[in-house]
């Protein structure tokens, strides 16, 4: 066969789940450093699992269906083989969207986590949250019930041929001046771009979350920026999703004749992955901050700055002291990042609990001994 860019599709279809694999791995170390595990973190790792399977039905999708070879190299194959792709290919679908939703529950539930109180920000999150799912089912659904009967979504090969012989088509499979099928289906092309526009919006949506409560904070205008940055890492994603957008939107115009000689596929694959690595970008902060402090230095009065920082104030999450007397937890927005002691390496170093009465108890210390 001719020449063809194969290889370099599956090269991308090996590289961001390896990417992602080790993201995850990181992740889990260092929840396992402050023997912590959350919801989010679950579900992350749910949306790794599924992404690590979108990953093989890709891969085998590619090879069996010859992406990335010109359309006149392709050999001749049997309907066994067309349909065996195709199978692959819904696979592909049906994994692709529930992925990203999972990813986007697992940020949502983070960002509960923050215990932001104020009405506009947990509506916000409680009605993001409720049409995510809602749209996880119903993408689900869509692409599950695309085509009636069923399975003509990937059997139409066969069901194609045996409806056009019983026809007496011709050999393009016309007759009376139409295309006889086996079966019918929604319009993919419309229900697709639908469906990615959609997705691109809740990604937007979910973007603008996390700057509503870092700008709520007491703190300088460059810390908030570089806080909002490292929450709203998701900009990428929603990027990736745009260019899929564009990208699908060429592969399936009319006109198009060499439509397997590109690797345009590969693109969903890379969404889901690079979406569960920028989900878990505060955990690696915290992680790379614990184990090479000197790379993120503090200046004086970035150390003073750390210390004055506002905690939040009861209309902002700060739970009181109980009836019992227990000490009253604070949440200061990156409260350990440069201390020399035990570093929180997880998502909640964003929110780090300080114990005022272990504070209180090192303050008496040091005033009896001076």
């Amino acid at each position: 066969m001719g020449d063809n860019i194969q290889t370099e599709a599956l090269a991308i279809i090996l590289l961001f789940p390896i990417l992602s694999t080790v993201v995850i791995i990181l992740r889990c170390y260092s929840r396992f450093l402050i023997r912590q595990f959350g919801w989010d973190d679950i579900l992350i790792v749910i949306a790794w699992l599924l992404a690590v399977g979108q990953a093989y039905t890709v891969w085998i999708y590619t090879k069996l269906s010859y992406q990335g070879y010109h359309s006149w190299d392709i050999p001749e194959q049997t309907i066994d083989e067309q349909i065996l792709a195709q199978r692959y290919n819904l696979a592909n679908q049906l994994l692709y969207n529930p992925i990203l939703a999972i990813v986007k529950a697992s940020i949502i539930v983070f960002i509960y986590r923050l215990e932001d109180r104020r009405p506009v920000v947990r509506w916000n999150l409680h009605i993001l949250f409720a049409v995510n799912l809602g749209l996880m089912i119903a993408i689900f659904l869509a692409d599950l019930f695309q085509c009636t009967p069923l399975h003509y979504v990937y059997d139409y090969p066969r069901m194609d041929l045996v409806a056009q012989e019983a026809a007496g088509a011709d050999e393009n499979g016309m007759a009376d001046g139409k295309v006889v099928k086996g079966g019918r289906c929604i319009h993919q092309v419309n229900f697709f771009l639908i469906s990615a526009g959609m997705t691109i919006l809740t990604d937007i949506w979910l973007l603008c979350i996390p700057t509503m409560v870092v700008w709520h904070l007491h703190m300088n205008r460059r810390k908030k920026i570089a806080i909002a940055g490292v929450l709203s890492m998701g900009v990428i994603v929603t990027v990736i999703g745009i260019a899929r957008l564009v990208i699908y939107n060429d592969r399936f115009k009319p006109n198009k004749t060499d439509r397997t000689y590109n690797i345009g596929h590969t693109i969903s694959s890379v969404e889901v992955n690079v979406a569960i690595i920028t989900a878990s970008a505060t955990a690696l902060t915290a992680l790379i901050n614990r184990i090479a402090p000197r790379l993120f230095p503090s200046s004086n009065s970035t150390s003073q700055g750390q210390r004055r920082m506002n905690t939040w104030t009861a209309s902002s999450g700060t739970r009181n002291t109980t009836r019992r007397g227990r000490s009253r937890t604070s949440y200061v927005m990156m409260g350990n990042m440069n201390n020399k002691g035990p570093a929180h390496v997880s998502q909640e170093h964003i929110m780090v609990p300080e114990d005022r009465s272990s504070r209180s108890r090192t303050e008496v210390e040091s005033q009896t001994s001076t």
